[in-house]
């Protein structure tokens, strides 16, 4: 998979959870506000947060598919476990779990990134890609400027001082 487009990825479906925990978080918390919100506004924001729900849910499962078998169990218990230690931290200290979830997957896409070589089959994203229509323009790398004209170097002379020949 190319590094470039996991990082985008990867990024795009934190945004994603953020903005579905935010959202989801707003439906929940409106009727502890002191004045009354219109329940278009109400129904909106639990709209917005269950598509920005099933969008990061469908980018995980993209990626999940690319895994390689043994990382794909990987990332299945490290989720669970994330999960599990997240519910028990929660029942101790309440809304905690509104900061550990999204940590717990923000260390996941950041491991993802960086073994971006080694956990990912090989050239099964080109071949979703192929197989969906998708196109990925990578941007062009710029080359660096090389002058023309090359400056020796100036050879300073060392004054050997009190040197003996022998």
């Amino acid at each position: 998979m190319n590094k470039r487009a996991n990082i985008y990825l990867n990024s795009i479906s934190f945004i994603f959870l953020l903005l579905a925990i935010s959202f989801m978080g707003l439906f929940i918390t409106e009727n502890d506000l002191s004045y009354d919100i219109p329940i278009f506004l109400k129904s909106s924001f639990f709209l917005i947060g269950a598509v920005c729900g099933i969008i990061f849910l469908s980018i995980e499962c993209f990626l999940f598919l690319l895994l390689e078998n043994k990382f794909k169990i990987i990332s299945i218990s490290y989720t669970f476990i994330g999960i599990t230690g997240a519910i028990l931290l929660n029942s101790l200290f309440p809304f905690l779990g509104f900061i550990l979830i999204p940590c717990i997957i923000l260390l996941k896409e950041i491991a993802r990134v960086y073994f971006v070589k080694i956990i990912y089959i090989p050239k099964e994203f080109d071949y979703y890609c192929k197989m969906f229509g998708i196109k990925i323009k990578d941007f062009p790398k710029k080359r660096k400027a090389v002058s023309k004209t090359k400056k020796e170097t100036e050879k300073v002379p060392v004054p050997l001082e009190d040197s003996v020949y022998v």
